[in-house]
């Protein structure tokens, strides 16, 4: 008797541990850093040449009259994963006048084009988001301040939060991020058509992947894990 009641008591609880072990989130992060042409979109739009578009340039700038826009391309990152943290990082190639860059997520999808400095029929300019189609509000509809960063120097990089606007991206709710100038600030950014890819913007981001076979309801549907109903396994 005492023997079955051991065995008992180490199924049991081999059970709860099994159980335990199915359902447990992988709290272990994964970094991927997206870098270059394939994975990062990027251009400036200039009010003086409302209708120009310049994808193809190897300079984004932030001051009055300019904004640049990025977006990264997420399609390495598994479906169904949750994002936890995001850091965008830009090079700054000249530094005109000191002052704080801001960051917004872009609400409106645009398409970088392949120009540089000239009009090009499908993509984005001051006007248009895809030319001849035009932003909500000329130079970018931008939503949701992310981070803003104070700039001093040239020949160095910065960084900004953009937890929310690289999710919203993700999940099909923005389409990458807006950077503006705040007065007086004036700086040029190298883009991912730089000479130097060293220099080439960056997008950081740490996401944890979705649980193989777990569904919203809790349950196993792996098949080499069976099914979990009511704390059975079958």
């Amino acid at each position: 008797m005492k023997q079955w009641l051991i065995i008992g008591v180490l199924t049991s609880l081999l059970m709860l541990g099994l159980i335990l072990l199915m359902f447990v989130v992988d709290a272990r992060g994964d970094t991927v850093q997206l870098v270059g042409p394939d994975y990062i979109e990027d251009a400036r739009i200039y009010i003086d040449q409302p209708h120009y578009n310049y994808g193809a340039d190897d300079a984004m700038r932030t001051f009055v009259t300019y904004r640049s826009l990025l977006k990264p391309i997420l399609d390495t990152i598994p479906s169904g994963s949750t994002i936890t943290a995001a850091v965008c990082s830009l090079y700054c190639t000249n530094n005109y006048a000191d002052g704080y860059v801001r960051v917004s997520r872009i609400t409106t999808d645009w398409v970088e084009g392949t120009s540089d400095g000239a009009e090009e029929a499908g993509a984005c300019d001051w006007t248009c988001y895809a030319h001849p189609n035009e932003w909500t509000t000329p130079g970018g509809d931008g939503s949701d301040l992310e981070d803003s960063t104070n700039v001093t120097t040239k020949n160095t990089w910065y960084s900004w939060n953009v937890l929310g606007g690289i999710t919203a991206t993700y999940e099909g709710t923005a389409y990458g991020l807006i950077f503006t100038y705040k007065n007086p600030s004036d700086n040029e950014w190298a883009t991912s058509e730089y000479a130097t890819a060293a220099r080439w913007p960056r997008v950081f981001v740490t996401y944890t992947p979705p649980v193989a076979g777990v569904t919203g309801s809790g349950s196993i549907v792996d098949g080499q894990r069976g099914i979990i109903e009511g704390g059975i396994v079958r």
